[in-house]
């Protein structure tokens, strides 16, 4: 109505749209250096995110809470927030490279749920008795870790007078044999040390040629031992896994 009493009208159509629905999902979890791809869905005409890329996916690495911000056709806009935690990698360390007269025990260390040695075995120790690359994946709760070790085997040392020297099985949990054959009887003297130096067993073999010997583990500790071997002046050493 204007100021002389005439009046008019006039219409609009208001058309309300529907929010795009954009969803990234439940909360994610990850492990050190590897990527979680987030997602904001096909088919919007444009993507903003918390941090700054504008595509319909992104990869992080870092732990955080995270936007995405998209826009319809209709210039409608919705948005949507996921946090993502990265846990830390089980630590894992073999050690240095080593170089062994004979075997040589390779421990990953305890505290894993699980163990996987490129032997295919699964403990937490294993014995090598040849040269190379050997590698373990460790795991924990959440996520795994590897390392590698070079390993060089020179040769078990033989006894004087020694055709034949084996020791089995190791790792072993009740009873360790040694056989042993010789050329020339004398006296051998077989003793087994903890890690820590004390004496679990010792024998003293007089006039012998040859000889299977059983020894009975099951009483000690798990762990690892050393099997002194001597005769005359020469020593042979192994390591022994008491499981």
């Amino acid at each position: 109505t204007d100021t002389y009493g005439c009046v008019n009208n006039d219409m609009v159509e208001v058309t309300v749209h529907e929010l795009p629905v954009v969803e990234l999902g439940l909360d994610k979890e990850t492990c050190f250096g590897e990527p979680v791809t987030l997602d904001a869905g096909a088919g919007f005409e444009a993507y903003v995110w918390s941090t700054s890329e504008t595509t319909q996916t992104i990869d992080v690495t870092e732990q955080g809470m995270y936007y995405a911000t998209v826009t319809d056709a209709n210039t409608c806009s919705n948005n949507d927030s996921v946090f993502v935690t990265v846990n830390p990698l089980p630590e894992v360390s073999l050690g240095d490279d080593l170089t062994q007269a004979d075997s040589v025990i390779l421990d990953a260390g305890a505290g894993f749920v699980s163990y996987e040695w490129s032997t295919g075995e699964t403990t937490q120790t294993i014995v090598v008795y040849d040269s190379g690359t050997y590698w373990v994946v460790v795991s924990d709760e959440n996520c795994s870790n590897t390392d590698t070790i070079s390993v060089s085997i020179t040769g078990v040392p033989m006894l004087a007078d020694i055709e034949k020297l084996n020791v089995y099985p190791n790792p072993t949990r009740d009873k360790l044999n040694i056989e042993l054959g010789s050329h020339k009887p004398g006296t051998l003297i077989i003793e087994m040390y903890s890690l820590d130096g004390q004496l679990v067993y010792s024998k003293q073999l007089k006039n012998i040629s040859n000889i299977l010997d059983r020894i009975d583990v099951g009483d000690l500790n798990k762990g690892v031992y050393n099997l002194r071997i001597v005769k005359g002046s020469v020593i042979s050493n192994q390591m022994i896994v008491v499981q």
